[in-house]
């Protein structure tokens, strides 16, 4: 599997578990589910054989399209989910943006993509994940959500890789192109034998990535900074959310007790301020003021 293959189905890989979380946030599969089964469908269509590509007017027509029924479903006018319940219409402005962000991924996995494209899906994907945790606060998303730093991890450097490689076969072109020898690919490596020493290896160096001749993309190397990086990502979230004072916890110690049960909403005729005692209440009038108009 080249190095191509691996970052376009990472990328596809990452909305697709974004598009399962933002399932599990919401508790429905619609309309997140049709992105579950657009995503195989627009890879095989797109990057694999390259027969359904919406041209850019149609892209953009099917953009504005779901923008105006997303602004209806914003202002209540149509709502095409609200079978799913109370819950739904409850947080129908913000699921309306949510769904606006699923129609637009799915137009977007069936155009031509270049670099920024990608990106975009990348967003679209953390934007579903962002937006899915307004609408739950469970244990289950907690758990999704380290998965999802470690799949995000990844597919920055399948991407990060992806870049470099284009970069990398950009100065073979250019060198071909003025005549100069050219910096070997990863097929012409393994038919030549590497140097006695690695001091006297040719190499290409674009960005953050070293390309020696007789190497691959995709090292051991690489896949143990990968899982440290993971780690220490984990444990300086860890750290972040240690150190962050929480005031309200100490309003949750023993709430259950008579004596320590605190009225939240509603009314209460028995108030008392610090140890003055209970606040007395009087029908006499102690104030009063008029408000006119100084047009009149």
């Amino acid at each position: 599997m080249n190095t191509t293959t691996v970052f376009k189905l990472s990328v596809y890989g990452f909305l697709a578990y974004c598009g399962c979380m933002l399932c599990v946030a919401q508790e429905s599969l619609l309309p997140q589910g049709l992105l579950l089964v657009m995503i195989p469908v627009a890879y095989y269509l797109t990057e694999r054989r390259n027969t359904a590509i919406l041209p850019t007017w149609v892209a953009n027509g099917l953009g504005l399209i779901a923008v105006f029924f997303s602004i209806l479903e914003f202002n209540g006018i149509f709502v095409p989910y609200a079978s799913l319940g109370n819950q739904y219409l409850e947080d129908l402005q913000i699921r309306a943006g949510t769904n606006l962000i699923v129609y637009l991924s799915c137009i977007v996995l069936f155009m031509e993509k270049r670099t920024s494209y990608y990106w975009g899906i990348l967003v679209f994907g953390v934007l579903m994940v962002a937006l899915g945790c307004m609408f739950t606060n469970s244990t289950e998303y907690s758990l999704l959500l380290i998965l999802f730093l470690i799949v995000g991890i990844w597919t920055l450097i399948t991407f990060m890789i992806y870049e470099a490689q284009l970069q990398h076969f950009q100065l073979n072109y250019q060198l071909s192109a003025a005549g100069a020898p050219q910096a070997t690919d990863q097929k012409q490596n393994t038919k030549t034998a590497e140097p006695q020493s690695r001091f006297r290896q040719k190499s290409t160096v674009k960005g953050t990535i070293k390309l020696e001749e007789g190497s691959r993309w995709f090292t051991k190397r690489l896949l143990w900074g990968f899982l440290i990086m993971c780690l220490l990502t984990f444990l300086v979230s860890m750290i972040f959310y240690m150190f962050i004072p929480r005031a309200w916890v100490g309003n949750l110690r023993n709430l259950t007790t008579p004596a320590n049960r605190r009225m939240e909403t509603g009314f209460n005729d028995k108030v008392k301020l610090g140890g003055i005692g209970s606040l007395l209440s009087s029908s006499e009038l102690v104030m009063e003021f008029d408000l006119k108009d100084q047009n009149d």
